[in-house]
């Protein structure tokens, strides 16, 4: 795994998978200093490069996609009126290379990931996921009222409200949610989960 790899390269120990699996969500940094709260500025800085490294080249195609998700995916993109766009921390070339290895890449209108500003050249990466959504909204002739934004944490679903953009919460990803933070949420187990609250918002 990417991130043991990337904790042994700087001498830390790293934390078990369970919980590191636990964490997954927010950008590689603001992970690692959640799981290791002591560690020193250059040394998670070090450990971020070197996560990169391996995560970015190597580690990426080892995703397994969540049954449903490619197949529904191409539904979604068959409906005149749907337009997909994928709005991740991860970085964006990694994220790029994932939907080429699944042979999607052409389902998406746009492919953001927390750096996409840095690779067209017109500024720095997104401070936050709010800040990307919008972006992304930007981007697109979608209303912040007639999209929906699927994510697999918390944070997302946080992200999302604030932009005033409706939220399914993928309870298949790997945060383990609770009952407090589904309460007045629209949730999905599975993909296929995903498509019907899909057909409910659109009234279908």
């Amino acid at each position: 795994m990417a991130f043991t790899r990337a904790c042994e390269e700087v001498g830390i120990k790293a934390p078990p998978l369970t919980e590191f699996r636990s964490c997954i969500g927010p950008p590689i940094q603001v992970l690692a200093r959640q799981l290791v709260p002591e560690i020193e500025s250059d040394r998670l800085e070090a450990l971020r490069l070197r996560f990169r490294a391996e995560y970015d080249h190597k580690y990426y195609s080892q995703v397994q996609w969540h049954e449903g998700v490619i197949e529904g995916l191409k539904q979604l993109h068959a409906q005149a009126d749907a337009s997909l766009s994928i709005v991740t921390n991860k970085p964006t070339q990694p994220t790029n290379s994932l939907v080429a290895d699944a042979r999607i890449a052409d389902l998406f209108a746009s492919i953001i990931g927390i750096d996409f500003r840095v690779t067209l050249g017109e500024g720095k990466v997104f401070s936050s996921k709010k800040e990307a959504i919008s972006y992304a909204l930007s981007r697109t002739l979608c209303s912040r009222e007639g999209a929906v934004y699927v994510g697999d944490t918390p944070s997302d679903q946080k992200a999302s409200l604030e932009c005033g953009v409706a939220f399914i919460a993928a309870t298949y990803g790997f945060h383990l949610w609770l009952p407090h933070e589904l309460e007045g949420t629209t949730a999905a187990g599975s993909f296929a989960g995903v498509m019907d609250c899909l057909k409910r918002m659109a009234g279908n």
